[in-house]
């Protein structure tokens, strides 16, 4: 047979032509022997050596000499067209269709236009497809914009694939990347639509009138550096062409009347932890569906599906990147890519030979939109990339806000890296900004190359002091958590630096609190002390007295020695004193007492915070009259007195209610519940806490409450007998305990749920931990930890003889905190405490194996 007819294509043997849509398509003798070779054998798989002798007879050839021809091949007639068949060969997949007869009408003609006969799938974008075909029926102009690499070119193929029918003339598209000289553009698009431009008037004017009696759909591809030329086009083809529909893709938008602007984002990737529904993700599944165009059938294991969500999720959904990465799979194995993914912009570098140069390494895609910016906004560009976890306007201005000596409007040049999806627009209450972690580490390289990487790592750490201080003076605890990342970094930077020891303790002072109050108290106290050795008379007086308040303040509970935070707290004292700062006097007075309290010294407790009310005046701030009276109800609470506990409570609340302060009002009701819980009234308890539980729930900055609220739930249930939900709790309060750097503070209450659930050698270290803890601490126990150290010796004695349990308490002493917690989890995942929740009841006899082993 001398033509093989098949759907977008025709391959005729004696003329030895390729036809695609009916046109004629120049191909080389090589490609077109391996073509007819691969149709002529559809029926079967065709071996790589039986199509070299087709191809290159009698002759020796690399390998990949084939694989150049099945890329071109692929480009041209569409990928799923040439199948590859692992460690056997290739298959041609196309159905032929049959000649038509003599007197039968030959076929339909070829759709018009010049788009690729296929299109590779796209994966997650459904919604986008759509999206784009309903503005293209709406808008005479829609633009696709986004970041390089993201997906727009596909996208807006397959778009124009769905639209192409709907236009007569067909859909047309011109690549504009590789065009260097704004006056080639339109020649160019002219060209490809076969329109004579005689010169007789303005190029776009003669392109827009000739368009004027066509229907049809314009594809223009990659114009970010062409924008002024495409605008002129575009305004003449909206005011000119009813029935011609531009579509635009684009690192930014056009901006121009009767445009319509689709922002497209990275594909979705599952949140963290998500496995299970993982190949329902666009991002996994693009990557699942490139490895195996490299790698025949790929079906990942569970945990190689676990590389893949992490692979995807660190590359941020960006599709190059995402293809790149998979290309590697076949050398580096799964696991291989993403352990090196801390060096992607070397190890992506796998793009297809045939694809734009811009797409086959991740930097040439990322270099492509980095060197269409001016110099200016270079610069900038590459010093935002210092900012780790987003940046305020703020913040960008301390650090990039002057170039070449002279401040910038800074607000106009983030303008445009925000159109050019260079940098990503948070909006809310304080707008913020940010990188995808893949251009950040572009910027930080260039950066590294320009030689200012430390300047402007000190430029960073300066500008996070101010606004550590400003965020504080203002009480913005939502704007400095924000900017913890970058607090975290710029500390790191400067306590290692010579002569920048102010700079690190007012971050590490400034950012405690928030942290604290997060929950990560032990993160705040392990800055305090990193940069401890770093006071001097060169820091701040005001900063040097409240990093002795946070010390002291955060030490409490166990977590220092009680001695040190009331040295700590005294210093402080003395030192606002000196400023005659009567607020912090007052608070550091409170603190005092809270310590003291802590320690068993009630009476100095009270005297200390008498002197803390002798402080207050009527016209002076509610809120420290309130934390005032929260601290007289753990006092009074403390000495056993519960009623006058609970009342002071009240008072401290109704403040709190009165002046919405949120964090306390939380804190006040968890002190309350423990109050009543020390009063014996467990399951009230229980209830309340499972109530402010709820509340909490929705704030990521109230760890600090939440870990309390959590311990005191434990205790109550444990208290009144729950043992099923406070084991089916205890992973979650003790992680939270654990971030707020108590867990052993409670370590007897652990103790009696480990007793009274069967495992008396856990039992016995919780308590040796516990004991070890209030020592080292300087801290007494409360009535609740009392109660329960002495039930849990009550139940060991009747599991395990006395020198098993001295000799389990010391291990339990020495022991880490995370074993111990480890053994805890253990404990209640045995498969014969299963068997024990169904029954509910509690076991004091035997002892259980031993989970440590």
């Amino acid at each position: 047979m001398e033509r093989l007819l098949f759907q977008d294509f025709e391959i005729r043997r004696a003329e030895r032509q390729l036809l695609v849509h009916g046109e004629p398509v120049p191909i080389g003798s090589r490609a077109f022997d391996v073509l007819l070779a691969l149709a002529e054998r559809r029926d079967r798989v065709v071996s790589k050596e039986e199509l070299i002798q087709a191809a290159w007879p009698g002759l020796v050839v690399e390998d990949n000499k084939l694989t150049v021809l099945f890329s071109f091949l692929r480009k041209l007639l569409g990928r799923d067209v040439i199948a590859t068949v692992t460690a056997r060969g290739y298959r041609f997949t196309a159905s032929p269709l049959p000649l038509p007869q003599p007197g039968e009408s030959p076929p339909a003609a070829p759709r018009a236009g010049n788009l690729p006969a296929t299109t590779a799938p796209l994966y997650g974008r459904d919604d986008e497809v759509r999206q784009v075909v309903e503005a293209c029926a709406a808008a005479p102009l829609v633009t696709l914009c986004g970041a390089g690499g993201i997906g727009k070119t596909s996208l807006a193929l397959v778009a124009a694939q769905r639209l192409a029918g709907h236009f007569p003339q067909g859909a047309w598209v011109v690549e504009l990347a590789a065009l260097r000289d704004p006056a080639l553009v339109l020649p160019a698009i002219a060209q490809t639509l076969h329109i004579s431009l005689a010169g007789t008037a303005p190029a776009h004017e003669e392109l827009a009138t000739a368009l004027e009696a066509r229907a049809l759909l314009l594809v223009l591809d990659n114009c970010e550096h062409m924008l002024d030329v495409v605008a002129q086009l575009a305004g003449a083809v909206i005011h000119t062409c009813a029935q011609v529909r531009l579509l635009v893709t684009s690192q930014e938008p056009i901006r121009i009347a009767g445009e319509h602007v689709l922002r497209l984002t990275p594909l979705a990737v599952p949140p963290p932890g998500e496995y299970r529904r993982a190949e329902s993700f666009g991002a996994v599944r693009l990557f699942i569906e490139r490895v195996r165009r490299h790698q025949g059938t790929f079906q990942p294991t569970e945990d190689q599906l676990q590389d893949v969500v992490e692979i995807c999720r660190e590359l941020e959904g960006i599709a190059l990147a995402i293809e790149l990465a998979a290309a590697r799979v076949p050398l580096l194995g799964v696991a291989g890519v993403r352990s090196r993914l801390s060096e992607r912009l070397r190890l992506l570098t796998a793009g297809e030979r045939l694809g734009p140069q811009r797409h086959r390494t991740l930097r040439a895609a990322l270099d492509w939109s980095y060197q269409l910016l001016s110099p200016e906004r270079q610069v900038i560009l590459r010093r935002l990339g210092i900012f780790t976890g987003g940046f305020s306007l703020e913040g960008a201005q301390r650090v990039a806000g002057d170039v070449a000596g002279e401040e910038v409007e800074l607000v106009d040049h983030l303008g445009v890296l925000v159109d050019r999806s260079l940098v990503i627009h948070d909006a809310g209450q304080r707008p913020r900004y940010r990188m995808l972690e893949t251009m950040r580490e572009f910027a930080l390289e260039k950066l590294e190359e320009a030689g200012e990487t430390g300047r402007w790592r000190r430029r960073h750490a300066h500008a996070m002091r101010d606004i550590c201080r400003l965020a504080v003076s203002q009480r913005d605890s939502a704007w400095l958590w924000a900017e913890m990342n970058n607090a975290r970094a710029a500390l790191a930077w400067a306590a290692e630096q010579p002569g920048e020891g102010a700079v690190a303790v007012t971050i590490a002072t400034y950012t405690a609190v928030v942290l604290a109050t997060a929950g990560p108290v032990p993160e705040a106290m392990s800055n305090l002390l990193r940069v401890q050795h770093l006071l001097d008379e060169d820091t701040p007086p005001e900063v040097a007295a409240r990093y002795w308040q946070w010390l002291g303040r955060f030490g409490i509970e166990g977590r220092l020695p009680t001695s040190r935070c009331i040295e700590a707290l005294q210093r402080a004292t003395s030192m606002f004193e000196a400023q005659a700062n009567a607020r912090h006097v007052h608070a550091c007075r409170r603190m005092l007492a809270e310590a003291l309290m802590r320690s068993g010294d009630l009476v100095a407790a009270r005297d200390h915070l008498q002197a803390a009310a002798a402080i207050e005046t009527r016209e002076g701030p509610p809120a420290d009259r309130m934390r005032r009276y929260r601290i007289a109800a753990l006092l009074a609470d403390a000495s056993g007195h519960h009623e006058e506990a609970l009342r002071f409570a009240h008072q401290a609340l109704d403040i709190a209610d009165a002046h919405d302060i949120q964090r306390y009002r939380l804190m006040l009701l968890a002190d309350m519940a423990w109050i009543r819980l020390r009063m014996g009234e467990a399951d009230a308890a229980a209830e309340d806490l499972r109530e402010l539980l709820r509340r909490i729930e929705p704030s990521p900055r109230e760890g600090l409450t939440r870990a309390y609220a959590l311990a005191g739930l434990t205790a109550a249930l444990v208290g009144g007998g729950h043992l099923v939900e406070a084991r089916d709790g205890a992973a979650r309060t003790v992680s939270a305990l654990r971030s707020s750097g108590i867990f052993l503070a409670h370590g007897d209450v652990f103790a009696w749920l480990a007793a009274a659930s069967g495992h008396p050698v856990v039992a016995a270290q919780l308590m040796g931990a516990a004991e070890e803890f209030y020592s080292r601490g300087e801290t007494r126990p409360d009535r609740i930890a009392l109660h329960a150290r002495e039930e849990t010796g009550r139940l060991l004695a009747g599991a395990l003889d006395h020198e098993l349990i001295a000799y389990w308490s010391a291990r339990g002493r020495e022991a880490d905190e995370a074993v111990l917690a480890n053994l805890l989890d253990r404990a209640f995942a045995d498969e014969q405490r299963t068997q024990d929740r169904q029954s509910d009841t509690p076991r004091a006899g035997a002892p259980a194996a031993d989970p440590a082993g």
